[in-house]
């Protein structure tokens, strides 16, 4: 009886790119869904991992829901991205400043560690307006896009402790 090669369920041929890990190779994950919960507000729910392979798709996908909009402010919610590259990042600086161009707020709401660590560390917390929570930035009082003005409420730590209270001792 010959010997049988037996693999996992779901596995295919490694080097297929049908088969390959999701978030590698031709299938990036990362979805990005539209929606206006108010008449002056829209709202990106990005959803995934923004990164090399995904940053352009975020960036065409902002850039054309921007263009032409009647919107004033631009909420993009990244409570479900699992990792934020500098492409990532990038994208998001990119969106934000085409939403300045057409006079359009750009706020993000940023609620974990895998967002918040990076934006901190580059310190682009005041930059991208960061909220803690979707209804904090639809409710947020709409100032002119690019007028320099930061909220007075600091996004939240993105090791869990208080706001302000990165790398201080008790």
């Amino acid at each position: 009886m010959a010997d049988r090669l037996i693999r996992p369920p779901g596995a295919g041929e490694p080097d297929h790119p049908d088969h390959a890990p999701a978030g590698h190779g031709t299938c990036p994950v990362l979805r990005v869904a539209l929606s206006s919960p108010t008449p002056s507000a829209l709202l990106a729910e990005v959803h995934g991992e923004l990164d090399l392979l995904t940053a352009p798709q975020l960036r065409s996908r902002l850039t054309h829901a921007l263009t032409g909009s009647r919107h004033t402010v631009l909420v993009t919610d990244l409570t479900d991205v699992q990792f934020l590259g500098a492409a990532g990042i990038s994208a998001l600086l990119q969106a934000r400043e085409h939403a300045h161009q057409h006079r359009i707020a750009f706020r993000v709401v940023a609620t974990h560690r895998p967002v918040l660590l990076p934006l901190t560390l580059l310190d682009l917390t005041t930059t991208f307006d960061v909220h803690p929570s979707r209804a904090q930035a639809l409710a947020a009082p709409s100032y002119p896009a690019g007028n320099g003005r930061v909220r007075r409420e600091q996004p939240p730590n993105p090791d869990g402790g208080e706001p302000g209270s990165e790398g201080h001792g008790p």
